[in-house]
């Protein structure tokens, strides 16, 4: 990805690739257990998200799994930040575990309501097929990792997150990516401003819009 908002560069991913082996983060947890058997500070929450770059993506792909899949074993309350491309069956059964055990969330950055905002502000770099295609890619991951969830009658809770800017701030955009999280199953949509003010961050009136937009879809 090539996110306009985001504070790394994709270009420096590959500089920092030396992710954690799937061994090794099967190690760090059997640790994190064994010291929380010994108080006062126990971990009780993992969280699994990419710096420089997706966590289901790449060299942390196998350990972000096998990350996923102990951590919920231990009893240990996991969350999962991610595009949606990688979400396929193996991620999903990871995350969705059982009617007893799984993970606690899920969010998913969708950051657009269609297929070329979603060019324009994370894939700048590709053609509108590959576009279209990667996007209905994610909208169909979320719809089948929320039927999966239904099934199995698992706690976990799927949402979408939107970083706002110009492009993806007008009511018709906020409208379209309530609904497709709607249709997929998500149990809420994230609407928040950049961390930083890249060119192209909604200005107040725009914010405005958004908040007026936000308040009609929830009446």
């Amino acid at each position: 990805m090539q996110c306009r908002y985001c504070g790394f560069a994709e270009k420096r991913h590959s500089e920092h690739a030396a992710a954690l082996t799937a061994d090794e983060v099967s190690r760090l947890l059997t640790e994190i257990v064994a010291h929380n058997s010994r108080p006062p500070l126990p971990v009780n929450e993992i969280k699994f998200n990419g710096i420089f770059g997706d966590p289901l993506f790449g060299p942390a792909r196998s350990a972000t799994i096998v990350g996923v899949s102990e951590a919920v074993q231990f009893g240990l309350s996991v969350g999962l930040y991610t595009n949606g491309l990688g979400l396929d069956d193996e991620a999903i059964e990871a995350l969705v575990g059982d009617s007893v055990r799984s993970a606690s969330f899920v969010n998913v950055s969708l950051d657009a309501g269609s297929w070329n905002t979603y060019q324009k502000l994370k894939r700048p770099g590709i053609n509108q097929r590959t576009a279209e295609a990667e996007y209905n890619r994610i909208a169909n991951n979320l719809t089948r990792l929320a039927e999966r969830r239904d099934a199995v009658k698992s706690s976990l809770k799927i949402f979408t997150s939107v970083i706002l800017q110009a492009e993806n701030c007008s009511p018709d955009e906020i409208a379209a990516i309530a609904e497709i999280s709607r249709k997929a199953g998500v149990d809420g949509v994230r609407f928040r401003n950049p961390y930083r003010k890249p060119a192209g961050a909604p200005d107040a009136h725009q914010l405005d819009e958004v908040y007026c937009t936000l308040e009609g879809l929830t009446r």
